[in-house]
């Protein structure tokens, strides 16, 4: 999950969509409330075969024993409101299924990739052709949809990216033109997991999900404790993930993160150029540098320290090779190494969550921000007064043109569920540690796996962490539960 836009330097901001402060109350909706909708739990999905798979996806499925005929996709329909049985409008969901190659006696395992707004038919094809996740993907049939606004389900339609008109208008314009955008808060997309559970024939919904994908899993969980089988949440953040404190720990937590980079260089450059920074300091300053006099790329890009602190906090997404050959690039860069500045130029990737993951997050946005909480914690933090006036700077947002702001769940808890595995990574710049340890507390039927880690995310997809991978695969397997206070380390050989 990323929130946070132009604030891994200097770690003052919140982000400027998604964090005011803590859901409004909102009465828990039981599973009988889908049971009205009988064209919904009694349509039949069509599985057909998909669109051909990329390049990649072909060479993936091949290194792991899989044809790309084995693909399933299908479209489903979920009610637009689920809290209005009279409506008859309907959204359209895109899923894809792996089936487990030999048949399987554990089910369905859907998974969800966080963002808001990421794929989860992208993510499903991930898994299946990561060797490292293959023990669990041959043995569910691997589902991932795209959540109502999302990618191939029912869209929005609007100028999210547009650079021709202000963010506000845009914002309003999707608001005003998609009549979806006022239905995609987490409870809904989790009122749409248990359809799409009780539709592949699940008594129990089996789930994996990353990030802000464990929101997705808790509300579901607090929702539809009963329904609960295996559920795995990576990289967890609890309730309060829309408050500004819980924005605040995110911002700072990337800064420390940014900062161990520079620290890892000074023990160990993977450059033939000097560390770009080894402190906070020299961070600040080369930010403060790039705000001056940008590096300029030979087809005459300018690298900022806007899009500096962009790329890096990219950077902060990847580990092993791929981390050390971005921060030779920065590194380069500063040392005014032309071909280091073009690489940099060159990468076009973001951490920011785009305009759809922006309404999502409106549900959980409280129209009343705790601006007094948010300085005490950041001056309790920090002990700098002046930084913690500035976190107050963003609060305030374009969620209150959405009506429905601040209408999802104010507090997990999945009392009466069977036990979930969260996990937790002590260095993790987009969902802080502290707040996977609260969501154990909040769920009460949970316990807490830890990765000792500068990272986010810990099963499966980083490859850097077997002791996670084995510990996920018995739970989502057998049901067991790691011991208490487990605690895991990254892998020995990056």
């Amino acid at each position: 999950m990323r929130t946070r836009s132009g604030s891994v330097v200097l770690g003052l901001a919140v982000a400027a969509l998604v964090a005011v402060t803590g859901c409004t109350s909102t009465s828990a909706p039981q599973s009988s409330d889908t049971a009205a909708f009988a064209d919904v739990l009694t349509q039949t999905i069509d599985w057909h075969g998909c669109e051909a798979p990329s390049t990649d996806e072909s060479v993936g499925l091949a290194a792991v024993g899989r044809s790309t005929a084995s693909r399933q996709c299908a479209i489903v329909s979920m009610p637009l409101d689920w809290t209005d049985e009279a409506a008859t409008d309907r959204v359209q969901l895109a899923l894809i299924r792996y089936p487990a190659p030999g048949g399987t006696e554990h089910g369905t395992l859907f998974v969800n990739p966080g963002g808001p707004g990421g794929s989860g038919i992208d993510l499903a094809t991930r898994l299946v052709v990561e060797p490292r996740a293959e023990p669990v993907t041959s043995q569910f049939d691997v589902v991932g949809f795209d959540p109502r606004g999302v990618g191939a389900s029912t869209p929005l339609k609007c100028d999210a990216d547009s650079s021709d008109i202000p963010d506000t208008l845009a914002f309003a314009r999707c608001l005003r033109d998609n009549p979806v955008a006022h239905h995609m808060g987490t409870s809904s997309v989790a009122r749409d997991l248990d359809a799409l559970r009780h539709l592949v024939g699940d008594e129990k919904l089996n789930y994996l999900g990353y990030s802000y994908g464990t929101v997705l899993g808790a509300t579901y969980a607090t929702l539809f404790p009963q329904n609960v089988g295996r559920m795995v949440l990576d990289s967890a953040t609890d309730s309060s993930w829309a408050e500004p404190v819980s924005a605040w720990d995110q911002d700072r937590a990337g800064l420390l993160a940014a900062v161990e980079l520079g620290r890892a260089c000074a023990q160990s450059n993977p450059s033939p150029f000097p560390c770009a920074w080894t402190n906070e300091d020299g961070l600040r300053a080369l930010a403060v540098r790039l705000a001056e006099t940008p590096w300029v790329a030979s087809d005459g890009t300018e690298i900022g320290d806007s899009a500096f602190e962009g790329y890096l906090s990219v950077t902060e997404y990847k580990v092993n090779a791929d981390r050390a050959l971005r921060m030779r690039n920065i590194a380069g860069a500063a040392a005014g190494d032309q071909a280091s500045i073009d690489a940099i130029a060159s990468d076009h990737g973001s951490s920011t969550v785009k305009l759809a993951g922006s309404i999502v997050s409106c549900f959980s946005v409280s129209p009343h921000p705790d601006v007094i909480g948010l300085y005490d914690h950041a001056l309790a933090v920090t002990g700098d007064s002046q930084q913690a006036a500035a976190a107050l700077d963003k609060v305030g947002s374009q969620c209150d043109l959405l009506e429905e702001m601040g209408t999802d769940l104010t507090a997990f808890d999945a009392a009466g569920s069977a036990p979930i595995l969260v996990i937790g990574v002590t260095g993790d710049h987009a969902t802080p540690y502290d707040h996977a340890v609260s969501l154990v507390g909040e769920l009460g039927t949970a316990r807490l796996l830890t990765l000792e880690a500068f990272q986010h995310g810990a099963s499966y997809l980083k490859k850097n962490a077997a002791c996670i991978d084995a510990k996920t695969t018995a739970y989502l397997l057998t049901g067991d539960l790691p011991p208490e206070g487990t605690v895991c380390q990254l892998d020995s050989v990056p």
